[in-house]
């Protein structure tokens, strides 16, 4: 991606929150483009395993994939997720968990739940 998602013209004030949110969009999306074989992958799997297992965490998924290879960038990991919500397969369920993985250092972790089936092209 070039340039800002949301550039700000002079004058216009734009809240902390909503600088972030385009930052965050952002990064979602240059972590998708950089990746896009390991993103169509992973997504595949995840969709197998979030319907075979009801709800799911990075942490499970991850303890699944094991053939899959590390992305390129760690923050792929979280756009994966924010991908299959977005595409409205996955959802929120509001939980947390305290991740199980020693590098997350005890952070929480959203409780993912499976929705529906993808649309098929």
């Amino acid at each position: 991606m070039t340039g800002e998602l949301f550039p700000t013209a002079p004058g216009e004030n734009l809240q902390p929150w909503e600088v972030g949110q385009a930052r965050k969009v952002e990064g979602i999306a240059r972590r998708i483009d950089n990746d896009e074989e390991w993103h169509a992958t992973a997504l595949e799997r995840l969709h197998w395993f979030a319907r075979q297992t009801g709800t799911v965490t990075c942490d499970s998924f991850r303890a699944y994939a094991t053939t899959l290879p590390e992305p390129g960038n760690p923050n792929s990991w979280g756009a994966l997720f924010s991908a299959a919500a977005k595409a409205g397969w996955l959802r929120d369920t509001g939980r947390v968990e305290k991740t199980k993985r020693p590098s997350g250092q005890a952070r929480r972790i959203v409780v993912w739940e499976f929705v529906r089936d993808r649309a098929q092209p």
